[in-house]
């Protein structure tokens, strides 16, 4: 999908900052929206400690990248 630059798209996830929000995800997920947008940052994403080592899309399924972390 993004070809060679696919290792350099900035990718950010704060459900393992904000948990299991059930009806107030969204609004939250809006607010930590526009901070991002507003500040220009986008916020750190929980435990993560740097990029899979290795190819990884040889290790997953086209498509099926959720939790395929090495």
């Amino acid at each position: 999908m993004f070809g060679p630059r696919a290792d350099q798209v900035p990718v950010s996830s704060t459900k393992g900052t904000t948990g299991h929000l059930l009806k107030a995800a969204g609004v939250v997920e809006f607010v930590i929206t526009l901070l991002a947008l507003t500040d220009g940052v986008l916020p750190p994403t929980a435990n993560f400690t740097g990029p899979p080592s290795g190819n990884v899309r040889s290790r997953c399924r086209r498509g099926i990248v959720k939790n395929c972390s090495g």
